[in-house]
């Protein structure tokens, strides 16, 4: 009988879901994508002045989470999971918000630290890529948090989920309406900085062999950077700069200016290009960051192969 299992999560800007099927290769189960999720629903976009939700942030992810179940409807699933990240985590409504979206999605909803959003990017991430013994730097900049990651192999040696994030950045220095312009660029660039400097010098202290960037902000930077033919391959500072210049001279996000970049990604662009660059600084990346797929839900699905085989085996 084949074994399915569904992750999804409800992240700051986007809710995302898998269902994967467990496979043997080389001896070893391992998880494959069948299906793949994604709706924006801008769910911080939504946490107003006072810290609560509001009802039409709520009824958006209610809309995606029930298409979710819909989806899962069609597979004999053996596990499931779903966790929700920063907007969750701070949010004064957030039990009821949880009970409206468990409802809509009808499963149980996990709101999950930071830490452990980080842990679950890098297991995610390193389950798409080689065995390898080199020693990785992982960037995920989300909706409302950026988490960064060092490991090696399957052991990670320093994290962090900072509270930065493309959505509330774009809502705070480049919000609708308002042109793009260098003061406001580089407020945000130094708000990033001042964020990510406290931290930089366990990473740097560590070192890394490969850099990796995952979620929308760091994909969305890869298409248009090498649609553009700012760089020629991944990210790199001196793209971005690029990037940065363009965006200052139209004073706003084009679309038909950058070729690779999706609709939903360009109301967000600015806000994630500004974190990114900080980071590029305040880690002192010199080499390009290349996309890393999986991400949090890959890191679901592998936490929820690995439980559902241990309780399969302790039941033998």
């Amino acid at each position: 009988m084949k074994t399915y299992l569904a992750a999804v999560d409800l992240g700051s800007n986007s809710f995302r879901a898998s269902v994967g099927l467990v496979q043997t290769r080389n001896a070893l189960p391992q998880v494959v994508a069948v299906e793949r999720l994604k709706e924006t629903v801008r769910l911080a976009a939504g946490l107003n002045a006072t810290g609560m939700l509001d009802e039409s942030a709520i009824q958006r992810g209610e809309a995606v989470l029930t298409a979710f179940r819909q989806a899962f409807s069609r597979y004999p699933l053996a596990a499931k999971k779903a966790v929700a990240t920063n907007t969750l985590r701070l949010a004064r409504n957030a039990n009821v918000v949880k009970t409206r979206f468990e409802s809509a999605l009808d499963m149980p909803i996990q709101i999950i630290s930071g830490e452990e959003e980080a842990r679950l990017i890098y297991q995610g991430i390193s389950s798409q890529l080689p065995l390898s013994n080199q020693r990785r730097l992982m960037i995920d900049i989300g909706g409302s948090s950026t988490e960064i990651i060092v490991g090696q192999a399957q052991e990670i040696l320093a994290l962090a989920s900072l509270p930065l994030g493309c959505l509330t950045f774009t809502t705070q220095f480049f919000p609708a309406g308002s042109p793009i312009t260098s003061q406001a660029m580089q407020m945000a660039i130094n708000t990033a900085y001042e964020t990510i400097y406290p931290v930089a010098h366990r990473f740097k202290a560590l070192g890394w062999d490969c850099c990796y960037g995952s979620s929308g902000t760091a994909k969305g930077l890869v298409a248009v950077l090498e649609g553009g033919g700012y760089t020629t391959a991944g990210i790199t500072r001196a793209g971005m700069e690029q990037l940065k210049q363009r965006l200052l001279r139209d004073g706003s996000v084009q679309l038909e200016q950058l070729p690779g970049l999706k609709k939903d990604r360009a109301l967000v662009l600015a806000g994630g290009l500004s974190i990114m660059l900080a980071a590029f600084e305040a880690l002192a990346i010199h080499g390009p960051m290349v996309a890393g797929e999986g991400a949090l839900r890959a890191g679901l699905l592998a936490q929820l192969q690995q439980a559902h085989y241990a309780s399969a085996a302790s039941n033998v």
